[in-house]
Protein backbone atom coordinates (compact mmCIF):
# COMPACT_ATOMS: atom_id res chain seq x y z
CA UNK A 1 0.00 0.00 0.00
CA UNK A 2 2.73 2.29 0.68
CA UNK A 3 4.78 1.39 -1.96
CA UNK A 4 2.06 2.10 -4.39
CA UNK A 5 1.09 5.36 -2.69
CA UNK A 6 5.08 6.44 -3.49
CA UNK A 7 5.15 4.88 -6.70
CA UNK A 8 2.04 6.99 -7.41
CA UNK A 9 3.94 10.35 -6.34
CA UNK A 10 6.40 9.48 -8.26
CA UNK A 11 4.70 9.22 -11.49
CA UNK A 12 3.11 12.26 -11.35
CA UNK A 13 3.68 15.48 -13.08
CA UNK A 14 4.58 18.61 -10.91
CA UNK A 15 6.22 21.73 -11.07
CA UNK A 16 9.43 22.96 -9.27
CA UNK A 17 7.14 24.92 -6.98
CA UNK A 18 5.28 22.16 -6.52
CA UNK A 19 7.90 19.56 -5.63
CA UNK A 20 9.28 22.03 -3.06
CA UNK A 21 5.97 22.01 -1.15
CA UNK A 22 5.84 18.58 -0.94
CA UNK A 23 9.64 17.82 -0.09
CA UNK A 24 9.03 20.97 2.72
CA UNK A 25 6.05 19.09 4.27
CA UNK A 26 7.88 16.31 4.42
CA UNK A 27 10.67 17.49 6.30
CA UNK A 28 8.47 18.82 8.64
CA UNK A 29 6.39 15.57 9.02
CA UNK A 30 9.74 13.30 9.68
CA UNK A 31 11.52 15.95 12.19
CA UNK A 32 8.46 17.16 13.73
CA UNK A 33 6.75 20.60 14.14
CA UNK A 34 7.46 20.72 17.40
CA UNK A 35 10.96 20.38 17.58
CA UNK A 36 11.56 22.53 14.33
CA UNK A 37 9.56 25.50 16.91
CA UNK A 38 11.80 24.82 19.80
CA UNK A 39 14.94 24.73 18.10
CA UNK A 40 13.90 28.13 16.46
CA UNK A 41 12.50 29.58 20.10
CA UNK A 42 15.29 28.39 21.99
CA UNK A 43 16.32 31.15 24.26
CA UNK A 44 19.47 30.77 26.14
CA UNK A 45 18.63 30.24 30.08
CA UNK A 46 20.85 32.43 32.66
CA UNK A 47 20.87 31.03 35.93
CA UNK A 48 22.01 33.39 39.39
CA UNK A 49 24.92 32.31 41.37
CA UNK A 50 23.29 30.85 43.79
CA UNK A 51 20.98 28.14 41.39
CA UNK A 52 24.56 27.50 39.54
CA UNK A 53 26.47 26.04 42.43
CA UNK A 54 24.28 23.04 42.06
CA UNK A 55 24.90 19.66 44.78
CA UNK A 56 27.47 20.66 47.31
CA UNK A 57 27.95 24.31 46.62
CA UNK A 58 27.32 26.14 49.59
CA UNK A 59 28.73 25.33 53.48
CA UNK A 60 27.46 22.65 55.58
CA UNK A 61 25.77 24.02 57.86
CA UNK A 62 25.06 27.47 56.26
CA UNK A 63 27.48 29.38 57.91
CA UNK A 64 31.01 30.47 56.66
CA UNK A 65 33.95 30.89 59.37
CA UNK A 66 35.99 34.05 59.13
Amino acid sequence: MIKAKISQLLDTEMERKDFLKLVGLGAVAATGLTSILKAVSQTPNRQSAAQSQGYGGALYGGVAKK
